[in-house]
């Protein structure tokens, strides 16, 4: 059973939007509407803050987390360094 609060959480319901290897995308275009539409989603999540937090503090490699690219992630940390 899922917990009533994941139920609501748009990566639960399209996990691969959100986490898709940038391998899965067949060009640029395509990956820059899946990130795109991903982040868009994360702006209606209940815990944006605290996934962004976490995926920083655990210095996530891959997907969409609080509405934030890897790279975004990246560059997030290293200007607050």
């Amino acid at each position: 059973m899922i917990p009533a609060i994941e139920q609501r959480l748009p990566c639960t319901n399209k996990p691969t939007l959100f986490h898709a290897p940038d391998g899965r995308d067949y060009n640029d275009r395509a990956k820059q509407s899946r990130i795109t539409y991903a982040k868009a989603l994360c702006l209606s999540c209940p815990i944006v803050r605290e996934c962004r937090q976490h995926a920083r503090a655990t210095r996530e490699p891959h997907g969409i987390w609080g509405g934030e690219t890897a790279d975004e992630r990246r560059d997030a940390l290293a200007q607050a360094a």
